[in-house]
């Protein structure tokens, strides 16, 4: 006798006896509730989740948190997570074209790269992205796109900074204006509202970087910036900071680790859980028109002990408790 395929392998895993026992119960139940179970079975939504590095451990604690307000929404969810070969088009478009042949309900994309290339390649399925900065720059704005960003409000981050340092009085950070410029109409709108003055110093080449001793600043403010954040180029500002004692705040807990004074990071889990929201609701038949691109809702505040000792400083004992962690201890 020749079974289908489905009741081979339950055969081949349960036993003639026991697979023919659990073929009997889903006739019966059909029976009583055909509607029902078909309802259930179309329930499951398939999201395909496109990531560029999932080996970075900040995106896999969005994508938990992604999977973790679709169970708490009640969306049962098969999550098929691809990732993107760094300059690799033709495998990156075989890629994009599975995609497109599976017709999955959503795409959620993590981080910038990965959401910038699928936004670029597919315009017929509903995308949220995730982990992604400055998501206009990264042309996220299509009517089929939303998201969860990274972009932390100047107000919060200074407003931290401020309580670590309850005096300071002059605050220098380096940008490059084509990324940065409405961050930094924030922020000196934030840093008059704080009772402190804001020196910004716009450069667009990586020589124009002044030395950290010519700023004459309390401290430095270090923000996602493609001139400033290159690997060298942090080194030299991070040694400076230790030899001149003038501290830095970084946007990651690195930062903190390789000798800035504090970090406020994002809580990426939180980052996830907010791209989870907008998919239940994508999920659930809402308009895209209603949905908005958010931005984060909770930080982490790292300090270094360490380099507070250093440079004389006293953090508030209310500050470090509430830290997320505390280095150099």
């Amino acid at each position: 006798m020749k079974f289908p395929l489905d009741l081979q392998r339950l055969i081949a895993s349960r036993g003639l006896l026991t697979a023919l026992c659990s073929l009997l119960s889903l006739v019966s139940f059909a029976a009583v509730g055909p509607l029902q179970l078909a309802s259930q079975l179309a329930s499951t939504s398939t999201i395909a989740v496109v990531v560029e590095r999932l080996e970075i451990m900040e995106y896999k604690e969005a994508i938990e948190g992604f999977k973790e307000i679709l169970t708490l929404k009640n969306l049962p969810s098969r999550l098929k997570i691809v990732e993107l070969e760094p300059e690799t088009e033709n495998i990156n478009a075989g890629i994009i074209g599975k995609i497109q042949a599976e017709q999955p309900a959503l795409i959620l994309t993590v981080g910038t790269a990965s959401s910038k290339y699928v936004a670029q390649h597919i315009k017929d399925l509903p995308i949220v992205f995730s982990m992604v900065l400055a998501p206009g720059e990264a042309s996220l704005t299509t009517e089929n796109i939303v998201g969860a960003s990274l972009d932390l409000p100047a107000q919060v981050q200074l407003e931290t900074l401020k309580s670590v340092i309850p005096h300071l009085k002059r605050v220098g950070v380096i940008y490059h204006p084509p990324e940065n410029q409405e961050l930094m109409r924030q922020a000196e709108a934030a840093a008059g509202e704080l009772g402190f003055l804001l020196k910004a110093y716009p450069v667009k080449t990586a020589k124009e970087i002044p030395e950290l001793v010519d700023l004459h600043i309390d401290v430095l403010w270090i923000i996602p910036d493609s001139i400033v954040c290159q690997p060298v180029i942090l080194k030299r500002i991070l040694l400076s900071s230790l030899r001149e004692r003038i501290p830095v705040m970084g946007f990651s807990r690195s930062f903190a680790n390789s000798g800035a004074l504090l970090a406020v990071s994002c809580d990426y889990k939180d980052i996830g859980r907010q791209a989870g929201e907008l998919a239940a609701r994508i999920l659930q038949g809402e308009a895209y028109s209603r949905l908005k691109i958010s931005v984060p809702r909770s930080t982490k505040l790292y300090l270094n002990q360490l380099v507070a000792d250093r440079m004389g400083i006293n953090i508030p004992k209310k500050i470090l408790e509430n830290a997320a962690e505390v280095l150099g201890k």
